[in-house]
């Protein structure tokens, strides 16, 4: 979700890991004028700050997942650690999440749940509320979501420009989503 919605708008990917690193927010997307944002599994943990500096009246998407699949994920994507933390401690992280969740729902105004395997069939309704409606493309989307992007999105949109991510200079860049 977070490299089909970067096709649309700047869409930064677990921006809270360069907040954990100390980046103060107001840096996360300087100078830009579009639409922005971030799908971060850490939000919840730097939401005050979020709402603070972007207003409480941003539009939010909470993808509500297992999560002992998230802790499966993070150790997977992140098996040296993020931050200071180290991958021990990703279900302490992850509680603490859920508990900050709530306070959330609280403090945006502006919130969609999403289940995380109703994604694929929720995705016009989550755009649509994010406000990048007007920038929609199924054929896109489908063509994206066939494949499990490995790097920052900047590589993968090169490839998707030169409609080619099958051939071997893909290879590198993508693996089939199993």
């Amino acid at each position: 979700m977070a490299h089909y919605l970067n096709t649309m708008s700047h869409c930064e990917h677990e921006a809270g890991i360069r907040i954990m690193e100390g980046e103060p927010i107001h840096n996360l997307w300087p100078g830009i004028l579009q639409p922005v944002g971030t799908v971060d599994s850490s939000f919840s943990l730097w939401s005050k700050q979020a709402a603070g500096h972007y207003g409480d009246h941003s539009p939010v998407v909470i993808i509500n997942r297992d999560p002992l699949e998230v802790i499966d994920s993070l150790k997977k994507e992140f098996p040296s650690g993020i931050g200071e933390s180290f991958p021990y401690q990703y279900g302490e992280i992850i509680s603490q999440a859920l508990i900050d969740l709530e306070g959330v729902r609280l403090m945006f105004k502006n919130v969609l749940e999403v289940n995380y395997e109703d994604i694929d069939d929720r995705i016009e309704e989550i755009v649509t509320h994010l406000g990048l409606r007007y920038r929609f493309n199924r054929e896109q989307f489908e063509y994206m979501k066939r494949f499990k992007i490995t790097v920052h999105p900047k590589n993968y949109l090169d490839l998707l420009d030169k409609r080619n991510i099958s051939g071997p200079e893909a290879s590198p860049f993508v693996t089939k989503r199993t």
